[in-house]
């Protein structure tokens, strides 16, 4: 199912306000903007997330089955590929931030960074395709 245009609105939006606040620096925005988009983001994903579940719950209320895909070998390293990329960048971007560290100092951040974000999405791609592989199975009891 295709989601709808409010659903697309508000992951724009809340894209949008990410960015003013990341590179709030570099477009000259006051540090008072960049509090109000920091806040705004935050108020345009949780709506969103709240659409995404309901229309999730109405289609498994209506007896529909669910929209997920089963997860492919090739998703998970094309993700893992572009989590390493853009946290091994880190030193091209972030002086852009307004972060001013010795260049060495972002490299190696940005090593720890690439080492943190890859195990955060490994075990999280680990614990969701369990999650979703154990639900398939037939259960003996409630639980």
């Amino acid at each position: 199912m295709k989601p709808s245009k409010l659903e697309m609105l508000l992951s724009l939006f809340g894209s949008v306000f990410l960015m003013f606040s990341v590179f709030s620096e570099p477009l000259g925005l006051s540090e008072p903007l960049q509090w109000c988009a920091l806040i705004l983001a935050p108020v345009c994903f949780i709506p969103l997330i709240v659409l995404q579940r309901r229309r999730r719950n109405s289609r498994l209320a209506a007896g529909l089955p669910t929209m997920n895909r089963p997860s492919t070998k090739r998703r998970f390293w094309l993700l893992l590929s572009l989590i390493i990329a853009a946290s091994l960048s880190g030193p091209l971007w972030l002086p852009y931030t307004g972060t001013t560290l010795p260049t060495s100092t972002l490299i190696i951040t940005s090593i720890i960074s690439c080492a943190f974000a890859s195990l955060a999405f490994v075990l999280s791609w680990r614990y969701w395709n369990k999650r979703s592989n154990r639900s398939l199975q037939p259960t003996a009891g409630p639980f």
